[in-house]
């Protein structure tokens, strides 16, 4: 009997042939279909989307060749060595596909998560390139979504915005696409924008099954709100977004961080207090910290919430000696690697609160056998860390941790700058945060180098430069004028300049200026604007722009926000702009009366403003500002005196204000040196007044003599010495009855001085 007969005869009495030949008669007819529509996508679609297409037909025509090669093995045991090889293909097909569709899942799923943290487990450049080499051509629709939207968050994440757009506009009829663009405008500084497309959007994200993209998107909608000031709406978005992720159950660890973090503050700001503290409860209750960036994490949330409610120093330092005890958090991370790594961090915020580091110190102190074992990055957090702390601790204090403070020391001079120049060299293009956060940290190292050797500033100021040309070309506003600060403050100083004249950098640093204002208007909603304010208050002091350091320093005061959780620094040249308001009041108090401002009966005082400055050696004036602007019982005032040989006076006199405790020089007559470079400026904040640094062409010329001699003088001067003067008192009645209020008063200006951390220690 022929292989036909035999299989018509099983036909004929086995139903089971009868329904095998119908269902693989139906899949040829399919199959047919398939290829003609193939047929007419392929003209029409790109070489990828032609090639899933083939893979598929491919994939189908296996499976019913393997469904047919089953029956016939099955009931008539034909099956040829070709049917069984392509059988046992369609297996491994089939199991191979299984296996990678669900490998990818848990790759993208993954790839999302460490987008969302602030140290992802591998780099973020590292999953752009894994997200890179996954087969789009064997996903699913919805993994093929998922991979794109992860693609441009990633984008995001590196800072490459310009990229994440174009890849963000790719997800049309998407609802992460605004999330997206809604976070790219967010990064941009634009908040406005940002909530608007939170707004637009709305109704495509609750139609949305995609629970995890709806929680982002709730919390950042109330991160916005916060960053406008409304913090009772901000509120409302982060309760629907936890209660939300309570009915998703959901899993995703990252943004319960980012959740907790944001609301938990809000509430503080909101004076809840004990509604803060309950949700922390909450979080550890639901959300068990597991790992060491999570157990940090909580401990700064609660930092954070003691800072919030104005407690005392002491009350944080208690608080780290809890943390770094037995019952610590600390002692609940098992790697004591990363319990060294985890101190350092409450070593910084205790530092930053002006509390006492001491407990931090003692606890690193005995654990710093571990250091030499720190991977590269916990290595450089570590002793960088110290090394900053050492430089700005009392010597007799740094005696107690000589050993950290020569390691420190140590790596500080031979390691640290191969190290960032290594992560540098390694990291791609499109990685801007990171490399730009790498180039700060080596221009920071660079700078303090110039500090000890007073020559070679063109590296580091380079380096800024190339740092604002990136965040330039991917419109991240923010930190463009981060970074020009940056700048502006290195262009200012003298130092590493090797007396070269310093009109150029002055000059750029104008420039700088400019593009900032430009800027501002702009960033006016954004949280860091307080900031902005200060700085262009503070550097156009500096460089010698009163009328516009006084406006500027207005405008932060009529925006009422506090500056406890920034930087000491940031505090810093808020109280050496709020003593420079006062002094360029009382500056501008003279110009009054030397224009014509009434004042009766007092023709001294009249004489004295006619002839401000070029008539001043600058006593007098120093004393009124100390005196009568900043209301001090007593001031110290330098005086530079020339003398030539065989001449008892001395040829040349001129003195300013001294201010020691903010290593600040004042002198309001300065302006009458028009050959000095920068005549224009009457303040100088960590440099020395240029007749005191003798960088000053006036001092330099009299120097010339053969045999010249400087000396300089401190003398303190007090309110009591000023009231026996006659003109002084005249001074006084003259400015008190001007009608002019200064731009901040002297009740603020003692608070200002009061948060500075090395004024408060």
């Amino acid at each position: 009997m022929t292989e036909f007969e035999t299989a018509l005869q099983y036909l004929v009495t086995d139903n089971d042939i009868l329904i095998c030949l119908l269902l693989t008669i139906a899949s040829f007819r399919a199959l047919w279909q398939l290829q003609i529509w193939l047929h007419k996508k392929l003209k029409s679609q790109n070489g990828a989307y032609a090639y899933r297409c083939i893979t598929s037909f491919v994939m189908l025509a296996t499976l019913v060749t393997f469904a047919s090669a089953y029956y016939l093995k099955r009931y008539t045991g034909l099956l040829t060595p070709a049917s069984l090889l392509l059988l046992k293909a369609s297996v491994a097909l089939l199991i191979v596909g299984i296996i990678g569709s669900g490998l990818i899942s848990v790759l993208l799923r993954f790839c999302i998560d460490q987008t969302n943290v602030f140290e992802p487990k591998i780099p973020i450049y590292k999953i752009r390139s894994l997200l890179s080499r996954l087969p789009r051509t064997f996903m699913t629709r919805k993994q093929s979504i998922y991979l794109s939207r992860c693609q441009a968050k990633v984008l995001v994440a590196m800072g490459a915005l310009n990229k994440a757009k174009a890849a963000a506009d790719t997800l049309s009829n998407d609802s992460y696409q605004m999330y997206l663009l809604s976070a790219i405008h967010f990064y941009q500084g634009n908040l406005s924008k940002s909530i608007a497309t939170h707004n637009d959007g709305e109704v495509r994200y609750r139609n949305s099954k995609d629970a995890f993209a709806l929680a982002e998107q709730y919390i950042n909608k109330g991160v916005c709100h916060v960053f406008e000031g409304n913090l009772r709406i901000a509120d409302s978005e982060f309760a629907y977004a936890l209660n939300y992720m309570k009915q998703h159950r959901h899993r995703c660890r990252p943004l319960v961080e980012v959740l907790f973090e944001n609301y938990v503050i809000n509430k503080a700001r909101l004076k809840r207090m004990d509604e803060a503290n309950e949700l922390v409860e909450t979080r550890t209750a639901l959300w068990k910290p597991r790992t060491t960036s999570e157990l940090v994490g909580l401990a700064n949330l609660k930092l954070a919430l003691l800072r919030e409610s104005n407690c005392k120093p002491d009350d944080i330092t208690s608080f780290i000696k809890s943390e770094l005890g037995p019952k610590g958090y600390i002692s609940k991370i098992r790697n004591k690697r990363k319990q060294l790594v985890a101190a350092i961090s409450l070593l910084g915020i205790s530092w930053t609160a002006q509390c006492d580091p001491q407990a931090c110190l003692d606890y690193i102190n005995e654990r710093q056998s571990y250091i030499e074992s720190l991977n590269g990055r916990q290595k450089y957090s570590v002793l960088m860390g110290l090394h900053e702390l050492f430089r700005r601790m009392k010597p007799e204090k740094r005696v107690l941790y000589k050993d950290l403070d020569t390691r420190s020391d140590e790596y500080f001079e031979k390691e640290a700058e191969p190290y960032i120049r290594k992560e540098l060299a390694r990291l791609p293009l499109d990685c801007i945060y990171m490399r730009s956060a790498l180039m700060r940290e080596l221009i920071k190292i660079l700078q303090q180098r110039v500090a000890i050797t007073g020559i070679g500033i063109e590296e580091p100021e380079a380096l800024l430069r190339e740092t604002i040309s990136l965040y330039r070309e991917n419109s991240l506003n923010i930190e463009t004028v981060q970074t020009e600060f940056m700048l502006i403050d290195s262009l200012i100083r003298p130092l590493g300049r090797n007396g070269r004249s310093t009109y150029e950098p002055l000059a750029e640093a104008l420039d700088l200026m400019h593009d900032i204002e430009e800027r501002l208007s702009g960033l006016m909603e954004h949280p860091y604007c307080a900031s902005i304010l200060i700085k262009l208050s503070y550097y156009h002091a500096l460089l010698g722009n009163e009328d516009e350091s006084v406006s500027y320093f207005k405008q932060y005061q009529g925006i009422n926000s506090s500056v406890k959780q920034y930087e000491p620094e940031l505090v810093e040249q808020r109280a050496v702009a709020a003593v420079c308001a006062r002094a360029f009041w009382l500056k501008d108090s003279i110009l009054r009366i030397k224009h014509g401002q009434a004042v009766k009966g007092l023709e001294h005082a009249y004489q004295f403003c006619q002839s401000f400055p070029s008539e001043h050696e600058g006593f007098l004036d120093a004393a009124l500002v100390g005196c009568y602007a900043l209301r001090s019982e007593r001031c110290m005032i330098k005086t530079v005196s020339v003398y030539y040989p065989n001449v008892e006076e001395p040829l040349f006199v001129h003195s300013w204000l001294s201010l020691e405790f903010l290593d600040l020089d004042i002198d309001l007559t300065y302006c009458q040196f028009t050959e000095e470079a920068e005549s224009n400026r009457s303040v100088f904040h960590y440099e020395h007044h240029p007749m005191e640094s003798k960088r000053s062409k006036v001092i330099q010329q009299k120097m010339s003599v053969h045999d010249a001699r400087l000396e300089i003088d401190e003398s303190e001067f007090g309110v009591e010495q000023l009231s026996r003067i006659n003109l002084a008192n005249e001074l006084y009645v003259a400015l008190s009855a001007l009608s002019n209020e200064g731009p901040i008063s002297m009740e603020q200006l003692i608070q200002y001085l009061s948060e500075v951390p090395h004024l408060s220690q």
